[in-house]
C-alpha cells in the first residue's frame, strides 16, 4: 500500500521545511523559523477573527436598550 505524505518534511535542496497533504506540497518555507512565524500569524488572526465575529454576534443578540 502506497500512502501519499502528509505532515511537515525537511528538505535539502533548496533548504526548507515542506508542509505536504495527502502528497501534495502546500507550503514550502526557507527556514523553520520562517515556518513558525507564519503559522504564529496564523494563530492571531484566527483569533482576532473569532473575536469580531463574537462581537457582531453579540451586537444582534442584545435587545436595545429600553426607550424612555
Amino acid at each position: 500500500m502506497n500512502k501519499k505524505k502528509t505532515g511537515i518534511f525537511y528538505v535539502k535542496d533548496p533548504s526548507g521545511v515542506v508542509v505536504m497533504d495527502k502528497g501534495v506540497e502546500i507550503a514550502r518555507y526557507d527556514s523553520v523559523d520562517a515556518f513558525v512565524s507564519k503559522h504564529k500569524e496564523g494563530l492571531f488572526a484566527i483569533g482576532r477573527l473569532e473575536e469580531n465575529l463574537n462581537r457582531v454576534l453579540e451586537s444582534q443578540y442584545t435587545p436595545y436598550p429600553p426607550e424612555s
